[in-house]
This record gives C-alpha cells, sequence and structure tokens, in this order.
C-alpha cells in the first residue's frame, strides 16, 4: 500500500461518515504529529504506531474500492493535498469521540478541548 493509500484509508476509516470538515481535522492531527518531537517523523509510522489510529488496531485494510463513493473521494482529495503540504497540523494532536473516555484523556479537563466537528472532539495535548 502506498503512502497516499495508507492515508487515505486512515482518514476514511477513522472519520469517513464526519463532515468534511472533521476529515480535515484527523488529517492534520497526523500532520500536527508528524511534525511534534514526541512521534515519530514520517507519516506512516505516526499512522502505524500501535493504538494510536484505532482503524489500524487489529485489521489491515488492502480494499481501495472506497475511493467511488462520495466520502472516500473527500479522503482521497485530503490525503493528496497533506502530501501536497497543502494541509498542516493546527496544533490538535488528539482526538476521540465525544462519547469515549480514553486513559489517555484521565485527568484532562474535557470542557478544555479545542474543538468538536461531528462526534470527535479534539485536543492539544
Amino acid at each position: 500500500m502506498n503512502l497516499l493509500q495508507l492515508l487515505a484509508i486512515t482518514i476514511y476509516l477513522e472519520a469517513g461518515n464526519q463532515p468534511y470538515e472533521g476529515k480535515v481535522a484527523v488529517a492534520q492531527v497526523i500532520m500536527e504529529r508528524v511534525s511534534d518531537g514526541r512521534w515519530p517523523d514520517t507519516i506512516r509510522t505516526v499512522i502505524m504506531k500501535p493504538k494510536h489510529f484505532s482503524c489500524w488496531n487489529g485489521r489491515s485494510p488492502n480494499d481501495v474500492s472506497f475511493v467511488f463513493n462520495k466520502a472516500g473521494r473527500e479522503c482521497l482529495k485530503i490525503a493528496e493535498d497533506c502530501l501536497d503540504g497543502k494541509i498542516l497540523g493546527e496544533g490538535y494532536n488528539h482526538y476521540c469521540r465525544y462519547d469515549c473516555n480514553p486513559s489517555w484523556l484521565e485527568g484532562v479537563d474535557r470542557k478544555r478541548f479545542g474543538k468538536r466537528i461531528g462526534d470527535h472532539e479534539f485536543f492539544k495535548l
């Protein structure tokens, strides 16, 4: 799987059912992590870091037929824009569903989250 496919599939599996802005925000989290020294410095290693993007926890999709639906085309375009340097991180380096309580949020005041888009909350931690 090439980098464009990996990035597009990750965006799709993480936020394919979210509004366009939510898909872009997931891409921005990936790009923010690439530029932040606390994470690996490549898109592939950020995405594939164990337990960081739930869509890859225990599954490895190789089917790129998603590009034929509207959400898939959006994700592919967002991925292309990331690789072309048109989408950069905006400081948010974590996200989760608004109704979930991951361990990394323990002790964090959720009222201080940066923004909510669709079903996701985005955080600067």
